[in-house]
């Protein structure tokens, strides 16, 4: 009986309907990982990197955190006013992006040095920047009404675009453009879907938007673009930081072995942890709204995401380097050797994931900040030591450690703050 009801559970279907949806979208890069090392290089995947985590900083923070808003207010109205102002905010962001770009052009020699190919993509970057900042609006305005099913089609949609662009492109000879055009493309048909669907579905977007109350929302939130917004950029420095250093410090060919490691550990957790994450999201809000019991959505949550994540842990930590060697070929077992070390402090960062955005929910935005600091703090003094030292081991080591202690701890606080009430 206890088990009929779980499964029938509200929470457990729609993680379910993610993880469908979630589970495709990863595996197919999963699954032609062989075919893309024997493709394109280490250092090819080191530059897209380096490239990607400058517009993933931009992007966290193009529209100034007020999509994560979208999910506190009780009613429909309100929160489409705030995704009508997430939207004004990152055409703004992405446009501020391209005039720097422009105006760096016009005063910096370095631009001159760079390959007419590279100049040609930071001109792109701002289009990167307004596409990412527009899906993550709109998937929390899905995440909020419930559409787990689009959000699940639109992940599959950008995954079969991406990804059998990058064979096609990598097999025609464009192994340096081939990552970039393939991501371009892959984010353009998910961003034309969710807008598509957001304006066909949603008539609240066409007949209650108001000028008056958008300025309203924006001062009622106002502590998302004051304080989250800097604890978003040091959190988005904790994965992109990681590349710039090891690329300053080392080589691009290092960071394309960090970057593929990474890409295969964040696998799961784009399988099973975006899908919880969302959902925990919508769950903890109501909850929260609802006087209800945070800290036992905590528990489930804590446990669930365990269990899940236990068995790919072991695996790693066991023949890491073989698998890597094995399935994607000898020249990356170094990146095996990576997923190895970082492989803790990954499965508690998973952990720790879905149950992050309950500072968020229950008004301690302000004190996560200096938290984060502290993360930031880590990051730097680990890999920095590692590059004087100029042993690469030795500061994902240092690093993975340092890092666990410090999620363990964000884990025992986050939970105590889970008894403050609306």
């Amino acid at each position: 009986m206890l088990l009929k009801k779980i499964l029938k559970s509200d929470f457990l279907i729609n993680i379910s309907i993610l993880l469908s949806g979630t589970v495709i979208a990863q595996a197919i890069p999963i699954l032609i990982s062989p075919i893309l090392t024997r493709i394109y290089t280490p250092e090819q995947f080191g530059i897209f990197a380096l490239f990607m985590s400058i517009i993933g900083s931009i992007s966290i923070i193009a529209s100034l955190r007020y999509e994560i808003a979208i999910m506190l207010p009780e009613n429909d109205k309100d929160s489409a006013n705030i995704v009508a102002l997430s939207f004004i905010i990152i055409f703004i962001i992405s446009l501020v992006t391209l005039v720097t770009i422009y105006f760096y052009n016009l005063i910096s020699n370095d631009f001159n040095t760079f390959p007419s190919e590279t100049k040609l993509w930071l001109y792109i970057m701002p289009l990167f920047v307004l596409m990412q900042g527009l899906t993550q609006t709109i998937n929390n305005w899905f995440v909020r009404r419930k559409d787990f099913k689009l959000i699940a089609v639109g992940k599959v949609n950008f995954s079969l675009v991406t990804n059998s662009l990058l064979i096609i492109l990598g097999i025609w000879g464009f192994t340096n453009s081939g990552i970039f055009i393939s991501n371009l493309l892959g984010w353009f048909s998910f961003t034309a879907y969710y807008i598509y669907i957001l304006l066909k579905k949603y008539k609240v977007f066409k007949y209650q938007i108001n000028k008056l109350l958008i300025k309203q929302l924006a001062k009622k939130y106002i502590e998302f673009p004051t304080s989250n917004v800097f604890q978003a950029l040091i959190e988005s420095f904790q994965m992109s930081g990681i590349i710039i250093l090891v690329s300053y410090y080392f080589s691009t060919h290092i960071s394309g072995l960090y970057s593929f490691s990474l890409r295969v550990l964040m696998a799961p957790m784009w399988i099973i942890g975006t899908s919880i994450s969302q959902v925990f999201y919508q769950k903890a809000s109501e909850t929260y709204n609802n006087g209800g019991n945070l800290q036992q959505l905590i528990r489930k949550t804590i446990i669930n995401s365990a269990i899940l994540f236990t068995p790919v842990l072991l695996v790693l930590i066991i023949a890491g380097p073989s698998l890597f060697a094995f399935v994607f070929g000898e020249e990356w077992r170094e990146a095996g050797e990576f997923a190895k070390i970082l492989s803790p402090w990954i499965f508690l960062d998973f952990i720790k994931s879905p149950i992050s955005q309950i500072p968020l929910i229950v008004g301690k935005i302000k004190t996560m900040l200096p938290i984060s600091i502290i993360g930031i703090i880590i990051l730097l003094f680990s890999l920095i030591l590692g590059g004087v030292v100029n042993d690469i081991y030795f500061g994902f080591m240092l690093l993975s450690g340092l890092m666990c202690i410090y999620v363990l701890a964000l884990l025992i606080w986050i939970y105590k703050i889970a008894t403050i009430k609306k």
